[in-house]
């Protein structure tokens, strides 16, 4: 369990913008208070020559918003100093049963791995209090304020297959395979295959391959709020809208898709004498439809869009969109050194070195907002 409360300021509001209340201009202090709680029970034992191992882990999170020292200067002189703001809800429930079992009679030796996994996901906003979000909404933190309730749910169900094999000694070969099914987004079945040789007994090699799949977070869904920003100089609310909302989708948003991966990698290691290792490895991530937040969206067209259902505390737009394809590759190298320290310690040094590049492959457009 953990419990967390902070203070932070926004920008300084200037005495113009409520003089009535705030002559000298005022800071107001946003409040955020928050509460994790997570705890894990599990047991693990053996059957018919196989390990096996159930779990049940959860989680929940609460986080809760105040803006005090502010004003909504719609509401003029009658407006409050302080404002509840709302907060969000967040709670995740996972059950993993895992079989193990070495085979040590096949070749040079083997082990096979299976598992099932099942995991419910929750997702709330609570909205702010009415003076927080009407009209212009509270300076500083516009209460949170969706269009429509926002309570969702999901469940997801995943199984594995895990075989390494030795085909000889010095010489270990994997493969894995992982289906998933989820309730709003389909199925997908995603798979690795893995080398380790070691070549020498001062060198080994290693190389992997595999391919990923991300279904959108509930929050990337879902969430919805409106800050206040800086824009070209000037003081502004941006209102982040769900990607279903009727502002988003008349502004170019549609379904988030999962985002999908390849992975590719290789290294060597190097253990010159005893406590002493040098590992360097390259890689290449390439990543389809990743998930991002799009440019906040302003002009015009957006000014008409949210007139036209009823929204004043907000003049930008911006939403959850599967913005890019996108492509990491680099390179790692560390050296290790450890050496005992009496007979009730070790110490241990590293020093290490990484080179990384990420490009934009390709770039969404916007059907509506092309510019």
């Amino acid at each position: 369990a953990a419990h967390r409360s902070s203070e932070s300021t926004p920008l300084f509001r200037l005495p113009s913008v409520a003089p009535a209340i705030y002559p000298l201009g005022f800071l107001p202090l946003i409040e955020f208070d928050m509460v994790d709680l997570g705890g894990a029970v599990g047991a693990r034992g053996e059957v018919a020559g196989w390990d096996w191992d159930l779990s049940n882990t959860a989680g929940y999170n609460r986080g809760d918003f105040a803006v005090s020292n502010s004003v909504n200067t719609s509401l003029g002189a009658a407006s409050p100093r302080r404002f509840e703001s709302g907060g969000t809800r967040y709670g995740q429930n996972l059950v993993n049963l895992t079989f193990s079992r070495r085979f040590d009679s096949i070749m040079a030796g083997s082990n096979l791995a299976a598992g099932l996994e099942h995991r419910f996901e929750s997702f709330k906003i609570v909205p702010g209090e009415p003076a927080s979000f009407q009209g212009a909404g509270a300076q500083g933190f516009p209460g949170y304020n969706p269009p429509s309730p926002v309570d969702v749910d999901r469940t997801a169900f995943s199984a594995f297959v895990d075989g390494e094999l030795s085909p000889l000694k010095g010489l270990d070969l994997g493969l894995a395979a992982r289906y998933e099914n989820y309730s709003d987004f389909g199925d997908q079945t995603i798979g690795k295959a893995s080398l380790f040789w070691r070549a020498t007994d001062w060198m080994a090699l290693r190389a992997t391959a595999s391919t990923g799949f991300r279904a959108p977070a509930l929050q990337q869904q879902h969430f919805a709020t409106v800050t206040s920003q800086l824009s070209g100089g000037h003081l502004v609310n941006v209102g982040t809208f769900a990607v279903g909302d009727p502002v988003s989708r008349a502004l170019g948003a549609s379904d988030l898709k999962p985002e999908k991966s390849r992975n590719v990698s290789a290294g060597v290691i190097f253990t010159p004498m005893p406590r002493l290792s040098v590992t360097a490895d390259v890689f290449r991530i390439d990543i389809d439809d990743r998930i991002a937040l799009s440019e906040s969206l302003s002009g015009p067209a957006v000014t008409a869009i949210l007139t036209a259902r009823g929204i004043t505390n907000a003049s930008q737009v911006r939403f959850f969109t599967n913005a890019a394809d996108t492509r990491t590759e680099g390179w790692e190298a560390a050296i290790n050194w450890s050496a005992p320290i009496s007979t009730e310690g070790k110490l241990t040094l590293t020093l290490a070195y990484g080179a990384f590049d990420n490009d934009v492959k390709s770039l969404a457009v916007n059907p509506v907002l092309p510019a």
